[in-house]
Formats: C-alpha cells, sequence, structure tokens
C-alpha cells in the first residue's frame, strides 16, 4: 500500500503535466491568431513631415473694368467694406444718356402696342357690327325679293286670266295691256332686288376681306413692337451692365489695406490698381515633402494629422487635416502639401508660424506586406525624410 506522500506527489505531477498542455495549447491558439493577422490584417501606412500653420489671405486687388474720369471714391485705409461696397464711381456721363435713350425708346414703344391692341380691340367691335349690319340688310334685301316674287306670281295669274277674257272678247286691250305693263315692271324689279341681293354680298365679303387685312397688318405690327421691345430689353440690360461697370465694387468682405491717392476728375485705365482688399484671414497647414513619399501617394482629401510642438499630443491633442492640394513641380526639391484644418482641440489657439509634424495616412496594408517593403527598401513607409519645418526663404 503506497503512502499518503506518493499519492500526493504523483497528483502534483499530473497536474503539472494537464497544465502544460494547456499553455501548449493557448500557445499555439495565439501563434496562430497572430500568423493570421500578420497575413490578413491591416495597419495603416503613414507618411509624415515637418509643417506649419499658416496664414492664406492672398489680397484681392481693387481695379476698374473700364477707363474714365472718378467721380467720387471711398477708399481708405484700413477701411472695412463689405462685398459689393462702391468704392469708386468714374463719370458715367454717356453711358447714363445711351441707357436714358433706350429707356425712352421702350417707353415709346410700349405706347404704340398700348395703342395697336387699342385699334385691333375697336377692329374687332367693329367687324361684330359691320356683320351685324350686313346680316340685316341681306335679310332685308331677301325679304323685299321674295314679297316681289310673290307679286310678279300674283300678276303672271292675273294677265294668264286677263288673256283668256280678252281672247273671248270680254276684256278690253287697254285694260290687257296695262296688266302686261305692271307684270313687265314688276318683273324688272324683281330683278334690280335679286342684284341688290348679290351686291350685298359682294360688298359683304369685300368688307370681310378688308378688315382681315387690316386685322393682320395690325398684328404683324403688334409683333414687330413685341420683336423690338424684346431686343430693345436686351440693349437696355446690356447698356445698365456696361453702367454699372463704371462703378468699381468690393469684389469681397474685409479690410482696404492699401489705396491709391485719387481726386475728383483723376483719370484711371482699365486694370489699374487701385487699392488692395485684405480678406478674412485663413489658417491652413503647409508642409514640404520628400516626392518619393508624396509624388503618387498624397490625394486631396486623404485624412491627415498635426502634433504642434510645445503641445504634448496627449494632453492637448491633436488637428485633424484634410488634404487640398499637393503641388505638381517641385521646389528646392521639395512637394508643397497643403491642408484644411477640419478640426483644433480648444485648448489650442492656432496662430501663423506655429511649427508640428504633420502625419497623412495614405493606405492600410497586411504587417507581412509592410515587412517584405522594409526588408527589400521599397514602397510607402521604406523612405522617410526627416525634413525641417521650411523658413519663409524655404519655397
Amino acid at each position: 500500500m503506497s503512502s499518503p506522500f506518493s499519492q500526493t506527489t504523483r497528483a502534483l505531477a499530473g497536474d503539472t503535466h494537464k497544465l502544460t498542455k494547456v499553455l501548449a495549447f493557448l500557445g499555439l491558439l495565439a501563434a496562430a491568431l497572430w500568423f493570421s493577422w500578420f497575413l490578413g490584417g491591416s495597419v495603416p501606412v503613414h507618411e509624415t513631415a515637418s509643417a506649419r500653420v499658416v496664414i492664406r489671405n492672398d489680397p484681392y486687388p481693387v481695379s476698374p473694368v473700364r477707363d474714365g474720369r472718378v467721380r467720387r471714391h471711398q477708399l481708405g485705409l484700413n477701411r472695412e467694406v463689405a462685398k459689393g461696397d462702391p468704392l469708386v464711381e468714374l463719370d458715367d456721363t454717356q453711358a447714363s444718356m445711351n441707357r436714358a435713350a433706350e429707356e425712352a425708346r421702350m417707353r415709346q414703344l410700349a405706347r404704340r402696342d398700348d395703342q395697336v391692341r387699342i385699334e385691333l380691340e375697336a377692329l374687332a367691335e367693329l367687324v361684330a357690327q359691320r356683320e351685324k349690319t350686313a346680316s340685316l340688310q341681306l335679310e332685308e334685301a331677301r325679304i323685299e325679293a321674295r314679297r316681289q316674287e310673290t307679286q310678279v306670281a300674283l300678276l303672271e295669274d292675273s294677265l294668264a286670266r286677263s288673256k283668256t277674257l280678252y281672247e273671248r272678247g270680254e276684256l278690253a286691250e287697254l285694260a290687257y295691256l296695262r296688266e302686261e305693263s305692271e307684270l313687265e315692271e314688276a318683273g324688272q324689279k324683281l330683278q334690280l332686288l335679286e342684284v341688290k341681293v348679290q351686291r350685298h354680298l359682294a360688298e359683304h365679303r369685300e368688307t370681310q376681306r378688308e378688315q382681315a387685312r387690316e386685322r393682320i397688318k395690325l398684328e404683324g405690327e403688334r409683333d414687330s413692337i413685341a420683336s423690338e421691345l424684346q431686343a430693345s430689353k436686351a440693349n437696355l440690360g446690356r447698356l445698365e451692365h456696361e453702367q454699372d461697370q463704371f462703378v468699381v465694387r468690393a469684389p469681397a468682405s474685409g479690410i482696404l489695406v492699401e489705396v491709391s491717392n485719387l481726386s475728383e476728375g483723376a483719370f484711371v485705365e482699365s486694370g489699374q490698381v487701385l487699392g488692395s482688399l485684405l480678406v478674412e484671414e485663413k489658417l491652413t497647414v503647409r508642409a514640404w515633402f520628400d516626392p518619393a513619399s508624396s509624388l503618387g501617394k498624397l490625394h486631396p482629401g486623404d485624412p491627415a494629422t498635426m502634433r504642434l510642438q510645445g503641445f504634448p499630443w496627449v494632453q492637448y491633442g491633436q488637428l485633424t487635416l484634410s488634404v487640398t492640394n499637393v503641388a505638381g513641380e517641385r521646389r528646392n526639391g521639395l512637394i508643397r502639401v497643403d491642408f484644411r484644418v477640419d478640426d483644433a482641440p480648444a485648448a489650442i489657439h492656432l496662430q501663423h508660424g506655429m511649427p508640428g509634424q504633420v502625419i497623412v495616412t495614405t493606405e492600410q496594408v497586411s504587417p507581412f506586406t509592410l515587412l517584405l517593403r522594409t526588408i527589400g527598401g521599397v514602397g510607402p513607409g521604406s523612405a522617410r525624410a526627416n525634413l525641417s519645418a521650411p523658413t519663409e526663404a524655404t519655397p
């Protein structure tokens, strides 16, 4: 029978063997997971360079687009202006006269158009009235013709009876001849009435043709006036634009930092710089990268961050940036890249000239690919230039 000590020893040996198996399995599992991450995982690839916070505030030139003499100006050094404010007014007498003449022509055309419209309305009323009158006259002539036709028929019947009586000798020849004369006269009157009906019809058609010609003439005149009015409006718009060009306006809101010494009556030429307007200052970030690590790799919209010198990023945070422009040409062997400041920590008050380091995320690759690039000495991340922030003399 084994002793309790030997039993305890065997139990400890068995537990140790089980623990070893568990640790070995966990190690193999961790190695498999790490290997899987090493081959198929993703890590960001960064490009870094020293950078500075700079002010981008290119001044706007204040210049006229036409030659002329100064009538009045409101140029004042350090004067704050809003976009569109008039700064210099040039003599626009001729342009004003041309505009007034065109406006007078437009008013005359509008009055003539109203007159033609009234004439058309009156013509329409006259046509309706004449149609009514002609219809009544024609109907009256037709009624008279029908009445006369009935009278002729009665006279023909009476003459036929009288002829029988005359042949029998029961009617005097004078009476028979009188009835025959009355029938002939009635027939002639019927013919006159029929001619009158035809004349009314012909006159009515001729009147309709004349009225149609008059209406077409007035409508054509009104169409011509409408075309002239349209052309006059376009010409007036052009003249208004030309007259407005004699006023030099502020191209943007800002402060006048340079102004010319102008006096009333002074002649200025088109394009002559009369002053400079400084717009609101905008802070951006500018960095200079090695061409090997930037050309073809940095693109507008790429995300980036900037860690400012003197402000530990763990304590103060870092700037959130976006690439806005990548220069296509080298200057002093470097490529300029501009960034937009999307977000900045509230504890940092940005100022022009603050230095720091920019970190741009260019792509996501696996650790295995990154290792191969490091071993081969090619690809992003293999060539990193430790560039100093450019000074004012640096491009």
